[in-house]
């Protein structure tokens, strides 16, 4: 079979991360068959049953939905799969969809506005925005999506929403629409697609992310003075409050807080740049953006603490590459970080500043306690096996295949599932 995946975020960002950690796991534990991989960026991918395909087609560009699907079909393609949910709903053969969370659509507010979205990623995707929308509003108004859907009724109807909060809604709608099979991380997950969108749940399988064999506590690492944050800079990542227990840190135990993760394109992730670059902040915060894994594993290994208090998480790999080089994690109680951490990472509201300055207090002084959490997060994250992972995977991108062939034979003229 010829397994078709979409590489151009196999960097950076946590989808970044969990694309690598997906089609790494493909390649090593079912090589019988054939991964043509699209992706922009050089990336050494080991095996002789692997093929790339240099894919430079900007995200949401009208591109982006009308010639990514003739890459897919020349390639002679049988099954596609796309780690995220913005993807072409014009692709001719079976789809499996990650959905990693409904965050978009759940918290607006969120969304990047368009003005940050057109400085970023160009005219170009601004335009294929606008026709996808045209697309989706003719689509829906003849019944081909989700039609009876109250909560996406509320959506389209709702014209004070942004250019961008309509996209991400129509998108997802398309997304979950046209896969063949829709795969999910969590629980919490699944249960908001259940809740919005009932009529796809047939659909969705539970796939937990699972931290790759890079973050380990074999390689020993002696403990540094300093707290550790890993996420990209957006609101739900809740980096107003990592600033000022940072500061707390510094003023009771004189430790830094070190950030890992990219900037962003939006005037959030510029504010909080601001912030860290004057007074008192300067002094004790290093941001030091996106590093490679190897060197991320050695930021765990050596951290006194990862400090993770986001508002909303559909998962959250974070803690898990934490708890997997045996560093102990404080996380938000929040989204679906108390169904991933359990009781291997002290909870904490992430709103409330007091409540994480008591945890690390805690952690950071009582030895026992500390060594505790450690234990716990070395059993927990054995929990998320890497080789069941794929093997869900691997099942769930066949049984689309012949999903496809036993739909075909039950049609006699046409595609009952057009959106056209």
């Amino acid at each position: 079979m010829k397994i078709g995946i979409d590489g151009r975020r196999n960097f950076g960002s946590g989808i970044g991360r969990v694309t690598s950690n997906f089609i790494e796991g493909l390649i090593n534990y079912h090589s019988e068959h054939e991964y043509i991989l699209l992706t922009s960026k050089t990336k050494d991918w080991n095996g002789r049953n692997v093929r790339i395909k240099q894919c430079d087609i900007q995200f949401f560009s009208e591109a982006d939905l009308f010639d990514l699907p003739k890459h897919i079909l020349y390639a002679g393609i049988d099954v596609f799969v796309s780690p995220q949910f913005y993807i072409s709903p014009f692709i001719d053969c079976p789809t499996v969809k990650f959905v990693h969370d409904l965050w978009p659509l759940l918290y607006p507010e969120w969304v990047p506005n368009y003005h940050d979205f057109l400085s970023h990623f160009g005219q170009q995707s601004a335009d294929g925005i606008k026709t996808f929308l045209d697309f989706f509003g003719k689509a829906h108004a003849r019944g081909k999506i989700f039609p009876e859907n109250n909560f996406l009724k509320r959506i389209v109807n709702n014209h004070e929403l942004k250019e961008t909060e309509r996209y991400v809604a129509a998108m997802m709608a398309c997304t979950l629409h046209t896969a063949e099979s829709i795969i999910v991380p969590s629980k919490h997950t699944w249960n908001e697609i259940a809740s919005a969108f009932p009529e796809v749940v047939s659909k969705v399988r539970i796939i937990p992310n699972f931290p790759s064999p890079v973050f380990n506590h074999h390689i020993k690492g002696s403990k540094q003075p300093f707290i550790l944050h890993v996420a990209k800079w957006e609101p739900r990542k809740n980096l107003e409050q990592v600033l000022n227990i940072g500061q707390f840190v510094y003023d009771r135990f004189g430790m830094k807080l070190v950030l890992v993760g990219d900037q962003g394109y939006r005037d959030y992730g510029r504010e909080i740049k601001k912030v860290i670059s004057s007074h008192p902040y300067n002094i004790f915060v290093d941001h030091l953006g996106v590093v490679k894994d190897d060197e991320l594993a050695k930021l765990y290994r050596t951290a006194q603490v990862l400090l993770f208090p986001s508002l909303y998480e559909g998962f959250g790999i974070p803690p898990l590459e934490a708890m997997a080089c045996g560093t102990p994690v404080i996380a938000g109680r929040a989204g679906a970080l108390p169904e991933i951490c359990g009781k291997a990472a002290v909870l904490v509201d992430p709103t409330d500043a007091r409540e994480i300055q008591k945890a690390i207090e805690r952690l950071l002084s009582d030895y026992s306690h500390y060594s505790s959490m450690v234990q716990k997060g070395l059993s927990r994250c054995q929990a998320f096996d890497r080789k069941e992972s794929i093997r869900l995977l691997n099942s769930a991108i066949e049984d689309a295949l012949v999903a496809e062939w036993a739909n075909k034979s039950l049609e006699p003229t046409g595609d009952a599932g057009s959106l056209t």
